[in-house]
């Protein structure tokens, strides 16, 4: 659904001086959040008689400050160096190649927008993809899927990652560098039995993008 969404919004954003990756960016609230979130809390009013996510989602064991010190970092760096590094070379092959018929959803940082638009488009960005997506994403498929893949036994963990890179269905382009660089998100996640170390390893990945688009509206000349 997110990816029909922002399929579907994306003429109305660029004829709105806006770059490609809005359309995506407001997709999240629209269609994903609503969806993922309102399944968790029927459910939990189904089990609970209240809007409450007791019960539903699991995975929310305590563990102790200094534990979070030590996962955080590695599970963030080693998703980074499949994500942000090595996936690269490949995820732009195979977007050029194989899906170059796709809709893109480009961030689009070259294109002369003003001072402004940047500002609101990764204002948007941070509050609903590095916060909101995340956070939601994690609840839902760490949460509440993960702890439900028992049936999987040992290969729960790839079998996982990869449902997870499956569901990106509006960058197929990614599915290999996606789900090998959620390995250990999903890894730390079933041996903590606690979702809030990927989540917060999934929210500083998610932030690449608005540090870039930070950085470049700095640096641009006021005008």
């Amino acid at each position: 659904m997110t990816g029909a969404v922002s399929v579907a919004l994306l003429p109305a954003v660029v004829a709105g001086g806006y770059p490609p990756h809005v359309a995506l960016v407001l997709s999240i609230p629209l269609a994903m959040i609503p969806v993922q979130l309102g399944i968790l809390l029927y459910l939990g009013y189904k089990r609970n008689g209240r809007l409450s996510l007791q019960g539903v989602v699991l995975y929310r064991e305590p563990i102790q400050l200094r534990q979070y010190l030590v996962y955080v970092p590695l599970v963030f760096m080693a998703s980074l160096a499949v994500i942000g590094i090595g996936g690269v070379a490949l995820d732009n092959t195979l977007r050029h190649t194989l899906f170059a018929w796709m809709p893109s959803f480009d961030w689009n940082l070259r294109d002369g927008y003003a001072r402004a638009v940047l500002v609101v488009s990764y204002s948007l960005t941070m509050l609903f993809v590095t916060l909101g997506e995340s956070g939601v994403e994690e609840l839902y498929f760490r949460g509440f899927l993960l702890p439900r893949m028992r049936y999987a036994g040992r290969g729960a963990t790839v079998l996982h990652s990869f449902l997870f890179a499956l569901y990106h269905v509006w960058q197929p382009w990614r599915l290999i560098s996606i789900a090998f660089g959620m390995l250990p998100i999903v890894f730390v996640a079933r041996r903590t039995r606690n979702i809030y170390v990927g989540m917060i390893a999934h929210m500083l990945l998610n932030s690449y993008d608005v540090i870039v688009g930070v950085a470049f509206i700095l640096a641009m000349t006021v005008g």
